[in-house]
């Protein structure tokens, strides 16, 4: 039965499009009941392994939804800040602080202000009378034993006539000689030696003395190595007291720090900076240090790097990852090049990637941009395991860049959120058995949703609300209307909306442009059209050269008359995201043999696996349906005449048959009725792809080579909910000017290219097959 004007129908009436305009908006996603079930479901859940996964066409709204579920999200755990400091028992070793909340930049500042006291008032510990006191006991009692020392030493010198002098050298530094008495004075030892040439000193006096000064000498080397001690003694002594009377100041000002920022890993911290302070005091005893930057640049290892500041954060940290390198992901330590040419690093260079910041919520990543960084992947399962990350420099966690600088690993509670297509998916789960470990939830977006009042509804809210956001023109209600249309269109089936709203939004926005360049106020339904219109013009440049070339004949193409073994089948070419129908010729000729069908786009090696087995199955139904009492011989080929490059899928099936059967029978076939269909081993006709597209391109030729009202289709009856057609050709067929014909049988195709009943043609077509078979076994 052929198909009417009204049956092609699929616009909305504009007494329903106006009624939903008055309908009150939702917050809800659109369409996407399955996959924001499963977003919950996922973000709830604070099981380990229980990341999201998130699939679905580009321009369904995945990064949309999901941002806006995140958004209304509070809280996944308690949060906390992340500090690093000095280790200062290992300074490559760096430590890793936690806070609550909003606690970690206080702490940064009570250390940064205790430092600050600590420089201007540990000195005045140490000027008091009492310190003074203990200090002068303390040097007095040195003082004593040194001049001990020396007084013995300087007696037995005295008795043996040597004396011990204090020179000055060049450097201005006083030093202390053995020097001989000779006569009652102290003489050098070149005075002496001039005695000695004299002759008023003998040789063995001379001798003599130098023995007695080099015994002496040795003598005043353990003496000096006892000064030695004893000044070395004095100054720890010293710094002990020291020690002692700045200690309870600092004692007391990081008490106050420990009573406001509770926990061990603190407490054990706080002792360590007490320690370390005790062991440097000479960098908070310089009034005025004569190196202020060598002094700064020690003291930096009391400074807190705050990795993760939450004192600011409201909601629950959400961090979308754009540029996910493994340094973003997973944090860094940077360098500075000395000007030996010698890298160095230490813990205030130590930076935190998204995964540290949002620990306590998420981390939103493009699945194909994360495999762009050679480790992020293998790093990511590791983290997402351990619960931990291990900052290390940028790049190659085993590049260590010349430094030792390792910090202890910190604790993450993290939710990561992957987008990505099917094919990512697939791929990941099939290869790597980690990956369903770490990512047990699937949300997966839909293209389509049912075309029902509720949905219509929201589509409307959303192409008005669209437009006032993006502060276009308004939008009228046969604009709408011609939107749903187009949403429908895109699926492909009259029963579905499409949730590729980048799709709508695109077509919005061009018709909005054109609205302005064809003067008017509004977007209706005609700058939608151009929009539509200007785009395809746009993109169907192959399109038109293909139409040229079967307008002049260069592709041979017949839309009217008959023709034997031939028919127009409907197929659909695609140049990017453009796709187009168009007719093509197919063929077939048969004769005596047993070879079967020859697919010769097969033998050529243009064919897939799909066409193939299309082509197999048609012969499986040509035996079954012609030869069920004897043993069926032929030789057949098909080809797609002028056809240069891959073909592929079955719609084509029932055409070859179509053709084929003509070429066994001798029996015309129609060339103003074009075919698509796929057909199954018993003449069924089964629904194929990109049906519109087939109509458009078949019309669009016969309406250039021109229209006779004859010409028309034959599709699958099970492909009319596919069939969306421009409101051309609806006026083309109510005028009776274009025919679409659905059928759901071999049959009925047949009938409707020959002019013959079916059985007719079958007895025929059966007879025709049985003398090609006794031909061939004559032949043998």
């Amino acid at each position: 039965m052929e198909l009417k004007a009204k049956d092609l129908d699929y616009s909305v009436p504009l007494e329903k499009i106006h009624e939903y305009r008055k309908s009150k908006k939702t917050d809800s996603v659109i369409g996407q009941s399955r996959a924001l079930k499963a977003l919950q479901f996922g973000i709830g859940i604070n099981s380990k392994g229980y990341n999201i996964f998130v699939t679905g066409d580009p321009g369904t709204g995945k990064h949309s939804t999901v941002k806006k579920v995140l958004t209304k999200y509070k809280h996944r755990r308690a949060l906390k800040d992340v500090a690093c400091v000095c280790n200062f028992a290992d300074p490559d070793s760096p430590e890793i602080l936690y806070f609550p909340k909003g606690k970690g930049i206080q702490f940064k500042e009570a250390i940064k202000g205790f430092i600050s006291m600590a420089r201007k008032k540990l000195r005045l510990q140490t000027e008091n009378n009492i310190f003074r006191s203990e200090k002068g006991e303390i040097i007095k009692l040195h003082e004593n034993t040194e001049n001990k020392v020396l007084d013995e030493f300087e007696s037995v010198l005295d008795k043996d006539h040597f004396a011990l002098v204090n020179s000055t050298k060049e450097d201005a530094d006083q030093v202390a000689e053995i020097m001989p008495i000779y006569d009652g004075k102290v003489v050098s030892f070149d005075e002496l030696h001039d005695l000695l040439n004299q002759g008023k000193l003998t040789k063995e006096e001379w001798e003599s003395c130098r023995s007695r000064y080099y015994r002496h000498a040795d003598k005043f080397e353990d003496v000096l190595r006892k000064m030695q001690m004893n000044k070395t003694e004095l100054e720890t002594k010293i710094q002990e007291l020291e020690k002692k009377h700045v200690a309870p100041f600092i004692t007391s000002c990081l008490d106050k720090i420990r009573d406001e920022f509770k926990g061990k890993g603190v407490s054990d911290y706080l002792d360590a900076v007490s320690q370390d302070i005790l062991g440097h005091l000479d960098l908070f005893f310089q009034e005025n240090p004569e190196n202020t930057e060598a002094v700064e640049n020690e003291l930096t290892r009391y400074e807190v790097n705050i990795l993760v500041d939450n004192s600011k954060t409201k909601n629950c940290p959400v961090i979308f990852e754009n540029h996910p390198t493994y340094s973003n992901l997973f944090g860094t330590i940077e360098y500075r090049t000395e000007l030996s040419g010698e890298t160095k690093s230490n813990f205030m260079q130590i930076k935190s990637g998204s995964l540290i910041k949002a620990s306590g919520g998420f981390v939103v990543i493009n699945a194909e941009d994360l495999f762009q960084d050679e480790y992020s992947w293998d790093y990511l399962k590791r983290t997402l395991k351990s619960g931990e990350i291990q900052i290390q420099p940028q790049g190659n966690p085993l590049n260590m860049m010349g430094t030792s600088i390792k910090p202890k690993p910190v604790k993450i509670d993290v939710k990561v959120i992957l987008i990505g297509s099917e094919k990512i998916f697939d791929v990941l789960y099939e290869s790597d058995e980690d990956f369903s470990k770490f990512f047990k939830v699937s949300a997966e977006f839909d293209d389509q949703m049912p075309f029902n009042d509720e949905n219509t509804r929201q589509y409307v809210s959303f192409a008005v609300d669209f437009c006032k956001k993006m502060k276009y023109k308004p939008i009228t209600d046969d604009g709408i209307g011609y939107v749903l249309k187009y949403g429908r269109k895109l699926t492909e089936d009259r029963r579905k909306l499409s949730t590729r709203f980048s799709k709508i939004t695109d077509l919005i926005t061009e018709a909005n442009y054109w609205a302005r360049e064809m003067g008017l106020s509004e977007i209706t339904a005609q700058a939608l059209k151009k929009a539509e219109e200007e785009k395809k013009y746009f993109e169907s440049l192959s399109e038109d050269r293909v139409s040229d070339m079967m307008a002049d004949g260069t592709i041979k193409i017949q839309v009217d008359g008959l023709r034997v073994g031939a028919v127009n089948a409907l197929t659909v070419l695609s140049r990017g995201s453009y796709s187009y129908g168009r007719p093509s010729l197919l063929t077939a000729v048969c004769s005596s043999g047993d070879d079967g069908i020859i697919n010769i786009e097969h033998e050529a090696g243009l064919s897939g696996e799909i066409y193939d087995k299309a082509v197999m199955i048609t012969e499986g139904f040509l035996r079954s349906r012609y030869a069920d009492k004897y043993l069926m011989s032929f030789r057949a080929s098909i080809c797609f005449e002028q056809s240069y490059g891959m073909i592929e899928g079955d719609s084509a099936s029932s055409a070859e048959l179509y053709a084929l059967l003509s070429a066994v029978t001798g029996v015309s076939l129609r060339q103003d009725i074009a075919a698509t269909g796929s057909v199954n081993q018993h003449g069924d006709i089964q629904p194929v792809g990109g049906v519109s597209e087939k109509i458009i391109g078949f019309y669009t030729m016969c309406k250039r080579l021109g229209l006779t009202g004859k010409q028309g289709v034959i599709v699958p009856k099970l492909n009319i909910d596919n069939i969306l057609l421009p409101q051309e050709i609806i006026d083309a067929v109510s005028k009776k000017r274009f025919h679409i014909y659905p059928v759901s049988s071999i049959d009925e195709g047949l009938e409707l290219l020959t002019g013959m009943k079916s059985d007719v043609f079958n007895a025929l077509a059966k007879k025709r097959f049985k003398e090609l078979s006794s031909k061939t076994k004559s032949n043998k």
